[in-house]
């Protein structure tokens, strides 16, 4: 005897759980792919007025921007790398993300526009999830700059807290778990 299927929705993925008579109760299906579009990592204005977040609506993953009812939508980038993870300042006059445009992951911040875009970091080593500094001074980021040998798989890197102040300059690495 089957018992109904419920599912929920995330990041466009379907899940299911169908218990079945005898068969453990709240199993999982596995994940069904309903649209290949992808948004992800929202983040409200200061002012509550939009979220920026991640898309992939175009074929490749861009920053927009959104009312929070989900209409006006705007892409604030357009280039063929992965831009991805922003974030508001506190202010809510610009945003930080990461992106591969050059290569490899690195931090740009740019006006809530989406004009002046600016990179910050430029390292081998992966630099990306940033965040600000309560007081909008400094850039928060995740990076794999300490690893010796870059060459390792990413899951075998040193991943370290760093930040950066909003011109660039005054790197400093706040972990040390190596």
């Amino acid at each position: 005897m089957m018992r109904p299927l419920s599912w929920f929705v995330s990041a466009g993925l379907a899940f299911g759980a169908l218990v079945t008579a005898g068969g453990p109760a709240n199993q999982l299906c596995q994940p069904k792919l309903l649209t290949q579009l992808r948004d992800a990592y929202p983040h409200l204005s200061p002012d509550g007025t939009r979220i920026v977040f991640q898309s992939n609506r175009t074929g490749n993953f861009e920053i927009s921007t959104t009312k929070p009812d989900g209409s006006d939508v705007k892409q604030l980038t357009f280039h063929p790398a992965v831009d991805g993870t922003p974030k508001w300042s506190p202010n809510g006059e610009k945003i930080v993300f990461a992106s591969e445009r050059d290569g490899n992951s690195e931090i740009y911040v740019m006006n809530a526009d989406g004009s002046g875009v600016t990179r910050l970091t430029n390292h081998p080593g992966d630099d990306s999830h940033p965040s600000w500094s309560p007081d909008g001074t400094r850039i928060i980021f995740n990076s794999a700059r300490a690893t010796p040998d870059l060459s390792v798989d990413w899951a075998q890197q040193w991943h370290e807290i760093f930040s950066v102040k909003l011109d660039g300059s005054d790197l400093r690495q706040h972990t040390h778990c190596r």
